[in-house]
Formats: structure tokens, sequence, C-alpha cells
């Protein structure tokens, strides 16, 4: 069974940044998802969510946020190529005046995107379907 580790950054306005990959990715191109990746044999959870930020985001943040990742739930699901997977979903703080120490490794770029607004958007599903569940997280950090 697949394992993956995704990551979730979120700021003091409620909103989540999400990672739009590549018009070229070979899985929902141009498409909005989370931060992530397969999990590697005998890898912890953790390990492979540290690893996952350090490509995708760079090293110098990922430094700064992975001591303050916060782990979610783990749930079975289905990948985008049908098979099983688990998904082991993290969140972190991550404020947009660090965006400028965001080094892209992967995608085709970042955003922060209110509740409100990620309804609008080509999110894969295998995401999607935990984002409900992830701004009703952020809700209860993120002081009203």
């Amino acid at each position: 069974m697949r394992k993956v580790a995704c990551i979730v950054p979120y700021n003091s306005q409620g909103e989540i940044l999400l990672q739009k990959k590549d018009l070229d990715y070979f899985l929902y191109p141009g498409g909005w998802t989370f931060f992530g990746g397969l999990i590697g044999p005998g890898e912890k959870k953790i390990d492979a969510a540290n690893r996952e930020l350090e490509e995708e985001i760079g090293k110098e943040i990922a430094n700064t946020v992975s001591p303050n990742l916060k782990f979610l739930f783990s749930r079975p699901g289905v990948s985008p190529k049908g098979e099983g997977q688990i998904m082991s979903l993290y969140l972190v703080a991550l404020e947009r005046k660090d965006l400028k120490y965001v080094r892209i490794g992967e995608g085709a770029g970042i955003a922060f995107f209110a509740e409100k607004e990620v309804v609008a958007l080509d999110i894969n599903p295998d995401a999607k379907v935990f984002i409900e569940e992830i701004f009703s997280y952020v809700k209860e950090k993120v002081p009203s």
C-alpha cells in the first residue's frame, strides 16, 4: 500500500498554503495540492514530511518550520492511480512574511488561500476530501 506524507502550512489569517503543479506533472497537471510525497520504505512519517518540506520549499524555511509540524491524522484513501493509500497529514504555521525565504523546488508556484477561495480551485481529488477538516483545525488555531 502506498504511504504519503502531506504538509499544509497555514497562517494567522486562517489561510492555507497550496502548491500549484507544473503543467507537465503526471498527476493533476496544473492543479493545486498539498506539499508532500511518498514515504520511503522504513522511513518514519515525520521524517518524510520534513524531507518533503525541504525538497519542495527549500532547506532554510523547512529548517525553521519543521520543529513545529503538528500531526493531524492518517487516513486511508485511494491514490490517483486507483491503488490504496494512507495519507498522513501534518500542519504547520507559516506567515506571509516568511514566504521570502521559500525556494520552490517543485511545482509552478505557491499561494495562500482562504476557505471561500479554495472551493473554486482545481484541487486534486485525493487532497480535496480533507479540505473541510483542515480548515476546521485551522479555525481552532487562529483567533477570530
